[in-house]
């Protein structure tokens, strides 16, 4: 349930910024959305395999403004590339660099 102490006949023209989570996984495998690909074949990530670069096809679920999470394709402990995928090649060597914390 949601509720607002602010009615729009009290303060005319007022907005108000409403963020409602309707739902929520605390299970769930989540990846930046920056990590994703969208493409013809579907969304996909980069993952690291025998330290080479891999694109995994993947199937998204629930997403917000920086998180997407996905359902198929990817299991925990998966090496994700969050950046610089756009110049990624099939088996091109990579060196996994822990993520920024900033």
């Amino acid at each position: 349930d949601w509720s607002s102490d602010v009615c729009s006949s009290d303060l005319p023209g007022t907005l108000a910024q409403v963020r409602l989570i309707t739902t929520e996984r605390g299970d769930a495998l989540a990846v930046p959305t920056s990590a994703l690909s969208l493409g013809d074949q579907g969304a996909r990530v980069w993952v690291v395999a025998d330290g080479k670069a891999q694109p995994r096809p993947v199937t998204v679920g629930i997403a917000d403004r920086t998180n997407t999470e996905i359902t198929k394709g990817l299991k925990a402990g998966d090496v994700v590339i969050v950046r610089g995928s756009a110049t990624l090649h099939e088996n091109q060597a990579v060196k996994p660099q822990p993520a920024s914390t900033r």
